[in-house]
């Protein structure tokens, strides 16, 4: 920080049961105790946060925060072009953030689908370049991009492609995240299974990446085949995070965040 901060207000979240009676009074006296801070809710100049789950506690001050709000004004179900299975903008840009996309950078999606992670790119600055192999699920895209405010399709190039066999030359894209088709019924466009095509689709990423990450999902409880996150290391990435979410009682989503080595 560039001055010593006289303020400060203090939250805490539990995850699986309630705080304590008190604990954040406590929590909060000790910081006052130690720096000489005193609480404000109005205008602090730091902002504590505390998460606690299970045995896991992690203590931050708040830096900087997404509007939620303006995410919710981005459903799939109220979009021009609509298609079961579609990301909600909430998990989109997940995967945007965990991918560091950045402003002015170059962002792919090669499984845009209907756009949903496209739209989350371009919202935060980057240059979004992405595509899909079905031509409806471009157009439908297009449609999207055009629909949401403040973002213009001059921001994002979105084109029929294989993702198997990106039209894109080598180290020109700062980061990646995609979502591929879920199930037995995906469509695979000429390759044998899923496996194929992730470990196709992410030699392509590895080809096309500068030196960014790497971050895309799967149905860890319908996928059949070698583990993607195993398909990474085979292609000359690295895994640095792992994560599992539980949709619905039908899907179980494993996110993967892989780098290309210096």
């Amino acid at each position: 920080m560039e001055k010593q901060p006289k303020s400060f207000s203090f939250r805490i979240r539990i995850f699986g049961s309630s705080a304590p009676s008190g604990l954040e009074a406590m929590l909060g006296g000790i910081v006052h105790k130690k720096t000489g801070m005193k609480v404000s809710f109005d205008k602090p100049d730091v902002r504590i946060r505390v998460v606690v789950s299970g045995d896991l506690t992690v203590f931050g001050i708040v830096l900087c925060e997404t509007e939620r709000k303006s995410l919710f004004t981005r459903l799939p179900h109220e979009r021009p072009f609509f298609h079961p299975g579609a990301l909600v903008p909430t998990v989109a840009r997940t995967l945007v953030n965990l991918a560091q996309a950045m402003p002015s950078h170059t962002f792919l999606d090669p499984f845009c689908g209907t756009g949903s992670i496209l739209i989350e790119a371009v919202k935060v600055g980057a240059r979004a370049v992405g595509g899909d192999a079905d031509e409806q699920m471009v157009k439908g895209t297009l449609k999207n991009l055009q629909n949401i405010q403040d973002v213009q399709t001059s921001c994002a190039d979105v084109i029929v492609l294989d993702a198997t066999t990106l039209p894109i030359r080598d180290k020109k894209i700062h980061s990646i995240a995609f979502d591929p088709p879920y199930g037995r019924s995906a469509k695979l466009f000429g390759v044998k299974n899923m496996t194929e095509l992730y470990k196709l689709s992410l030699e392509e990423c590895e080809r096309v990446i500068k030196g960014g990450r790497i971050v895309f999902a799967y149905a860890l409880n319908l996928y059949e085949g070698k583990p993607p996150e195993e398909l990474v290391e085979g292609v000359g990435l690295k895994v640095v995070e792992l994560h599992t979410q539980r949709v619905h009682k039908s899907l179980v989503r494993r996110i993967v965040i892989a780098e290309k080595p210096d």
